[in-house]
């Protein structure tokens, strides 16, 4: 151990109420003053000193113990601390985990589930114990549903008349490319009995494991070629898939062993099929 690992820690007592030993006023005038009489909190503050400067400090209201001061200099925990609220809550009926008066939707086969909620900054997270079920931007207003549509499309396959009046997907639709509108008014002419809703909503369903961008180019190709189901819309992204590949690395050439004849030879020899005969004749 060297001299700049050693830390001094140390502690100080103080009154938040404490007050000016003097005061000043113009000439001639009296000073007046109040005086708190210590019925404020007493304060802790608990520091550390090395050669290599000042170290963390911990303020504490109260006097400190034996075991503040254990917790002070104990080592920092090898993992980085989650800087979020982290609540208990029970879904809701509609799939959906409440924080503050704001809801959150989760995937359908999780509903009525307690799960533990992540409350940070800028984001909500939801999980199952150590699984992550969802992930939304968190809602600063008031009484506002965050839907993700991926969440309940499960449950409209199941339910294919409710599909123009799922709240989550009316929010959707205004964001659809044109391709999209084209390709489920041609799968409700050719199965207009919900099987046409039901076979689009299973396209939906691959923006779980695709980019929107990278669906929208398939459906715009699955119609151009004129298989406007889901088997089409799979066949066009394994087509962008290996259009997206790189081409074919060239062949690498022959090494160049012009400087060692020696070695030239190997591997170029003719077989010797004797050499095999003499093994079967061998007893072992």
């Amino acid at each position: 151990m060297t001299i700049f690992a050693l830390s001094l820690a140390t502690l100080s007592g103080s009154n938040i109420a404490l007050t000016r030993l003097y005061a000043r006023s113009p000439k001639g005038k009296r000073v007046y003053g109040a005086v708190p009489r210590n019925r404020r909190a007493n304060i802790t503050l608990l520091a550390s000193l090395s050669l290599l400067g000042m170290g963390e400090a911990f303020l504490l209201e109260g006097s400190a113990d034996t075991a503040v001061f254990e917790l002070y200099i104990l080592p920092l925990p090898p993992s980085d601390y989650e800087c979020c609220d982290m609540v208990t809550v029970r879904l809701n009926p509609y799939s959906q985990a409440q924080y503050e008066t704001n809801r959150y939707s989760v995937p359908v086969k999780h509903a009525r589930r307690t799960v533990t909620l992540k409350a940070y900054p800028f984001t909500i997270e939801i999980f199952d114990e150590s699984l992550l079920l969802a992930s939304h931007p968190r809602c600063y207003e008031r009484e506002q549903d965050v839907f993700d549509p991926l969440h309940y499309l499960p449950l409209i396959e199941t339910k294919p008349a409710s599909f123009d009046y799922v709240k989550p997907l009316k929010r959707w639709r205004k964001d659809w490319p044109t391709c999209y509108h084209q390709m489920l008014r041609l799968l409700r002419e050719s199965w207009p009995d919900g099987k046409g809703v039901q076979e689009f909503v299973r396209v939906l369903m691959l923006h779980e494991r695709f980019p929107a961008i990278q669906m929208e180019q398939a459906i715009e190709r699955a119609i151009s070629y004129g298989c406007v189901h889901l088997d089409g819309v799979l066949y066009c992204l394994h087509e962008l898939a290996k259009e997206a590949l790189p081409s074919e690395p060239e062949e690498p050439k022959p090494l160049d062993l012009t400087s060692r004849p020696d070695l030239d030879a190997i591997g170029n020899q003719p077989v010797d099929l004797s050499r095999y005969e003499k093994l079967l004749k061998l007893r072992w």
